[in-house]
């Protein structure tokens, strides 16, 4: 069992007593190990202010948004520091269990560049092109921007750094300095998810709207320097960290949901689609390769095309029906409309879907101790597979459609009351797993060297913005690339009042023969959403981006 000893002096017991540290639970050290075994790079959301923020506005939004949320602080404090990056792959590490987890902690000392990767030295270059891009696409966001930003490695363990970045991205008006109206959140997903990326901006427009109307009645906040947190000073302004998600929730499964379980992982390895190219096999992230990579495609629907959509699945299945099951259903309709897809052998009968989802909504109806969770890797999320056959909707058979929109909704919503939508993430928390195995090993046995299969579809929900405010996000798109987690398709979206819902979809290179494959495949897509949701042929040829 690790002692306090083993971590200090980068944790000490004054830390974990003022709230400051404390050991990560169980939902944290999955992340944390995507993180150290080098399955994942990030996830990202991409926010247009409405109007510019100088560099002073925003160290004086960050500094109260990290004062009152600490997790977005935090640091990993390793074992073996700093030799951690060999030890976590060595066999001494991954051949024996560690039932405690590491400790995460605010980090002692922040500057406004520590928090910006475009001040970065090691992230230069990325930078560089992700701004020549930019400018090249007219200063919007594209799916060739988004693929130079998917690779991009936010280290877990810095101890001067967080476990996200945040790019500036070059403003078409240059006469007003260091001023920005577009962001890129980006994050390695270690106490951070898609939900906390779009509060981010949330918290962050809000906080810019009241400096303006308070006319910067926080002088006295504001220093010559960049300095964000300086903890000797701050620590007791500071907020404590929430305690760990999975100490307020209970993920693990019971253990007669467990057959069923394994059976239907043991049935999915032989009977559903999988990939079968040598570049889609997944592996770990590695400078010199080209590991996990993808092809994206930006989808972008107006505020009138997204609310046509939402009055739509409402008419034709009930007032509670999500966005969510018809994209879903969309999205299968279309591969198999497509073609290229299946190969349709005796043996590949179902296909894999994953639709993550916040846990917050479990959390006692209090809403202080609600707040404390708006950030942290806070998710579920159901795990099915369906059949292939079921997703051969003629056009014109809108019936079927629409049924199959019902069914995806009801099974999301009967993952709650059955424990479905916790069991995955829940099994790898079980005490008889964490006491006698050890989890880096088992997660990197499971994901490692395997073909892909199926697709993760992430909704991170309808973001109102308040446009009486100062500063409000005209648009919010989020991304992630697909890492080691074995699924070749994603689907990503993300909705605004103002921009409307944008969709970043993502296929691993090799899941198709080329880039032109993809392409026809997001149209396949589209048309199929504007056919259902009776938009029209030209809005959707329109959308694409």
């Amino acid at each position: 069992m690790d002692s306090l000893e083993e971590y200090e002096p980068h944790v000490t017991q004054e830390l974990i007593d003022r709230g400051h540290a404390r050991r990560m639970g169980h939902l944290e050290n999955y992340f944390a190990v995507l993180r150290r075994q080098n399955m994942y790079s990030n996830f990202a959301v991409y926010g247009e202010l409405n109007k510019a923020v100088s560099k002073r506005q925003l160290r004086l939004a960050l500094r109260l948004l990290l004062l009152k949320y600490p997790i977005l602080s935090h640091t990993i404090v390793p074992k073996k520091y700093p030799n951690h990056e060999a030890y976590y792959l060595s066999q001494e590490y991954l051949n024996k269990p560690f039932p405690q987890h590491d400790f995460i902690k605010v980090i002692p000392h922040l500057e406004l560049e520590d928090l910006i990767m475009n001040s970065q030295s090691e992230y230069r270059e990325v930078i560089g092109k992700i701004s020549e891009q930019y400018k090249n696409d007219n200063f919007k966001v594209t799916s060739s921007l988004i693929e130079l930003v998917a690779p991009i490695i936010v280290p877990a363990c810095d101890p001067e750094r967080p476990n996200w970045r945040l790019i500036c991205l070059p403003s078409r008006d240059t006469s007003a300095g260091e001023a920005w109206t577009n962001f890129v959140y980006v994050s390695n997903h270690c106490g951070s998810d898609g939900i906390s990326g779009t509060n981010f901006f949330q918290d962050l427009t809000a906080l810019l709207s009241t400096i303006e109307e308070n006319g910067f009645d926080y002088e006295e906040e504001i220093v010559d320097n960049n300095v964000i947190i300086d903890y000797n000073e701050d620590h007791k302004e500071i907020s404590k960290l929430p305690i760990s998600i999975t100490d307020r929730i209970d993920y693990k499964p019971r253990l007669t949901s467990l057959p069923k379980f394994f059976l239907k992982n043991i049935v999915s390895e032989y009977c559903e689609f999988r990939t079968s190219n040598e570049s889609t096999v997944t592996s770990r992230y590695s400078p010199s390769s080209n590991a996990n990579a993808g092809f994206n495609h930006l989808l972008h629907f107006s505020a009138e095309d997204t609310q046509q959509i939402r009055s739509e699945i409402k008419k034709k299945v009930h007032a509670g029906c999500t966005i969510t099951p018809f994209i879903q259903a969309c999205f299968f309709v279309a591969l198999y409309r497509h073609d290229k897809v299946f190969t349709k052998s005796f043996l590949e009968y179902g296909f894999d879907v994953a639709l993550p989802s916040s846990t917050r909504r479990f959390l006692p109806n209090d809403e202080e101790l609600r707040d404390s969770y708006k950030y942290g890797a806070n998710v579920g999320g159901s795990h099915y597979t369906y059949l292939i056959s079921s997703f051969n909707v003629p056009e014109g058979d809108a019936n079927k459609f629409w049924r199959l929109v019902e069914y995806y909704h009801d099974c999301f919503l009967k993952s709650y009351d059955n424990g479905d939508h916790l069991i995955g993430l829940g099994t790898l928390q079980l005490d008889f797993i964490v006491q006698n195995k050890n989890v880096d090993q088992i997660i990197s046995t499971t994901y490692l060297d395997h073909q892909r299969g199926g697709a993760i579809i992430s909704n991170t929900g309808f973001v109102r913005q308040d446009t009486t405010k100062p500063y409000y996000a005209r648009d919010l798109i989020f991304s992630q690339s697909a890492g080691a987690l074995r699924f070749a398709f994603g689907l990503n979206v993300c909705s605004t009042n103002v921009g409307g819902m944008n969709m970043d979809m993502s296929v691993v290179q090799g899941t198709l023969r080329n880039r032109g494959e993809w392409e026809s495949f997001c149209d396949v897509f589209y048309h199929a959403i504007g056919e259902f949701a009776s938009l029209g042929c030209d809005t959707a040829v329109a959308g694409l981006v």
